[in-house]
């Protein structure tokens, strides 16, 4: 059964909306940095906002898939996972840029660190779900051999260059 997506035009959702306004708001931005008006605090407030709305339209679209029956169970709990990360993010954004602008006060630690922190295996578990829905089930092991391989490549580089080599080269 597939999904009935024809139901609205997308530019008339808040999805569409907001896709308008993620394409115009670098181009404005870019207007305003080459302007003269540009300042830190203004960056701040501005940066937070377009960010706030990248994600926004990320979890706009999960939330479209996930109401959607006619997708399958796996996709919309890889669209569930990924809605909720970005919504962590933004929450996460928003704190950082409220203790910046109105508290004017460093922003670690703070709440906003949980949520950053949690926006990571959120996407994480909802790209790695996402990655099996359209592999055929007979393929999906080899996938996951595959995805465990790159994972243990990137952790290996990791743990050289980030974790090793400043226990290994400090001096006593």
């Amino acid at each position: 059964m597939k999904a009935d997506t024809k139901s609205r035009p997308l530019l008339r959702t808040p999805a569409g909306a907001i896709t308008i306004v993620s394409i115009l708001g670098p181009i404005a931005y870019l207007v305003w940095l080459y302007s003269g008006y540009y300042s830190t605090r203004s960056d701040i407030l501005l940066s937070g906002i377009a960010l706030a709305l990248f994600y926004m339209l990320a979890s706009i679209y999960g939330v479209y898939i996930i109401s959607h029956r006619g997708f399958g169970r796996p996709l919309r709990l890889a669209w569930f996972l990924i809605s909720l990360a970005a919504w962590c993010y933004v929450i996460a954004h928003g704190l950082r840029t409220y203790y910046a602008l109105a508290l004017e006060i460093p922003s670690f630690p703070s709440p906003a660190d949980f949520f950053y922190l949690l926006f990571y295996p959120l996407t994480l578990f909802g790209v790695l779900v996402l990655s099996s829905v359209f592999v055929p089930k007979g393929e999906r092991t080899i996938l996951r051999l595959d995805l465990f391989i790159v994972m243990a490549f990137f952790g290996m580089v990791l743990w050289y260059y980030f974790f090793a080599s400043p226990i290994f080269c400090s001096s006593p």
